[in-house]
């Protein structure tokens, strides 16, 4: 990125390149849920920073029009726990042997279950 600022005549705002990254992020997340579209009230659930930023949340909303954009927290649900729980999940699936990957999106081979158990002994 610095070498395409290094290109512009006039210095830019860092507020302006957050702004434009966060909007990049917005448009982003919004054409790739699109195609996932179900029902008459489709629904978001954002967790991570993103649910925590007002203009990604704002920019969501504007974007998916018809759309219910929220947290995953308005689910109880907290989104800073929502990575422990995914990992928990992987974790559950290797216990009991449950494919946890889809090949048709990671191109892999077959389904399988992911991870390794290392014992601590």
């Amino acid at each position: 990125m610095q070498a395409q600022l290094a290109k512009l005549d006039n210095a830019v705002d860092s507020h302006d390149i957050l702004r434009t990254l966060t909007e990049f992020t917005a448009i982003t997340i919004a054409q790739t849920v699109k195609p996932y579209c179900v029902g008459a009230s489709p629904k978001l659930l954002v967790c991570g920073g993103g649910a925590n930023n007002p203009i990604i949340m704002s920019r969501l909303s504007e974007l998916l029009t018809n759309w219910h954009v929220d947290s995953t927290d308005s689910e109880a649900i907290s989104g800073d726990y929502m990575e422990s729980m995914a990992f928990a999940w992987l974790a559950h699936c290797f216990i009991h042997k449950i494919p946890s990957n889809l090949p048709s999106v990671t191109g892999a081979s077959k389904a399988v279950p992911l991870g390794v158990f290392y014992p601590a002994d």
